[in-house]
């Protein structure tokens, strides 16, 4: 899960667009001599690329271009959520991807959840109807 210097200010729900997804860049610790799993705050000062992968539970994993917030400690990244991103709830992973003069990596990844929703937004009802009908979301259900 995310540390609480790493959370969300919103939790998305499937189908969100609009909100930002805000994450810290924390690389290994270069004085993690034991291999503890230490990481410290990035530097994206000189950063000519950033990028965050988004890992869907079921996949797949997509990309998308993040814009630096803040370059130095903390390093924030962030993205915003368009139309057509968040498909499915469940256990998400975000990890950061920098590029650099000399250095093309990618920084701690990090878990986070997307929520399930109750049930269409008003503009998918259909004014005809006389009864409020139930949304059940399939499992199965396959986006493309």
């Amino acid at each position: 899960m995310l540390s609480p210097a790493q959370m969300l200010e919103v939790t998305p729900h499937v189908g969100d667009w609009g909100t930002a997804f805000q994450l810290d860049v924390l690389v290994k610790d270069p004085d993690d001599v034991d291999d503890e799993g230490l990481t410290i705050p990035d530097d994206l000062t000189t950063a000519t690329l950033v990028e965050l992968i988004f890992d869907p539970p079921g996949g797949p994993a997509f990309v998308r271009t993040a814009q630096v917030i803040t370059p130095t400690a903390p390093a924030r990244v962030q993205y915003v959520w368009v139309p057509g991103d968040i498909r499915t709830h469940g256990r998400w992973r975000a990890q950061p991807h920098v590029v650099k003069p000399g250095a093309d990596y990618r920084g701690r990844a990090v878990d986070f959840d997307v929520l399930p929703n109750l049930g269409p937004p008003a503009s998918w009802r259909d004014p005809r109807a006389a009864s409020v009908e139930l949304y059940m979301p399939q499992a199965s259900v396959v986006f493309t």
